[in-house]
């Protein structure tokens, strides 16, 4: 088979839907080996959003990676069948300009359970979901969660959040055994997570950061943790109360032991 060309198999794998593609490394051919590995950074990743309105009614569509182009129609199209997804996005309101796209949650079901075999590629989740407003019951808001949580409830290594419900975070922490990374808010129930983390706070000040470590130093059974944060000069403040040292990057970091382990709380400069 080495005698193919290298563009024939290109072009072969660009008509496979998802499951016949995955089979071709199967091969254990050059020129279908190379063609998959330089196919797969090719396919369009595309994110899944599902938007809770104040109203009560939903909006469900996917978004192309890095573009603004939305396909409103998912179930039942064998395109599906074709595309990568990556991100899984809950999030209150959404787009008023898609108004005219709002739906049940029955539709709402309809369009995603068809998306179950996808599912495994996704790498992230984001949340931006709490306490709702308007006529739209937080009860409701819960209850329809649950019915989603095959969407939510994924081992993926990144969770992104502004507004998240406690129960989602706290199966993420607990369950979750692909986690390494979160961006969101500095919450005290991240100093209860199972494994190693990688700590992204959207804002933070200096006693943000010395009240989170006090709750890991706390924690009978604390993690490392790796809190990174954007300010540049944010590791020199805090400096002046903790000590600082030089991490393998050659970055200035604080790092805390912690007193009844070996556990470790290092916080960095986003670089």
């Amino acid at each position: 088979m080495d005698d193919i060309p290298f563009a024939f198999a290109d072009s072969v794998l660009h008509c496979l839907n998802n499951e016949s593609y995955s089979l071709t490394g199967s091969l254990h051919d050059r020129v279908w080996t190379a063609a998959c590995s330089t196919h797969q950074t090719r396919r369009v990743n595309f994110e899944l959003d599902i938007f809770f309105r104040d109203n009560g009614t939903f909006l469900c569509y996917l978004q192309r990676e890095r573009s603004n182009d939305h396909i409103q129609t998912l179930s039942n199209e064998p395109y599906l069948s074709y595309i990568r997804i990556d991100t899984v996005a809950f999030s209150m309101d959404g787009p008023l300009q898609r108004k005219n796209d709002e739906m049940s949650f029955n539709e709402v079901l309809d369009i995603v359970i068809p998306l179950k075999p996808l599912l495994p590629a996704v790498r992230e989740l984001h949340f931006v979901i709490g306490q709702p407003n308007g006529d739209y019951d937080g009860r409701e808001q819960r209850k329809h969660l649950r019915k989603l949580d095959f969407l939510w409830k994924l081992q993926v290594p990144r969770l992104t959040y502004f507004l998240c419900p406690s129960d989602v975070l706290q199966w993420h922490l607990r369950k979750n055994l692909k986690l390494k990374e979160t961006t969101g808010k500095l919450l005290p129930l991240l100093t209860t997570t199972k494994r190693p983390l990688v700590v992204k706070p959207l804002v933070s000040s200096i006693t943000d950061i010395e009240t989170f470590s006090s709750e890991w130093s706390r924690n009978p059974q604390p993690q490392d943790l790796l809190v990174i944060v954007r300010m540049t000069n944010f590791v020199k403040q805090i400096g002046q109360k903790w000590p600082i040292c030089t991490n393998q990057k050659g970055q200035d970091s604080v790092v805390l032991k912690h007193p009844t382990s070996a556990a470790l709380f290092t916080l960095e400069t986003l670089q």
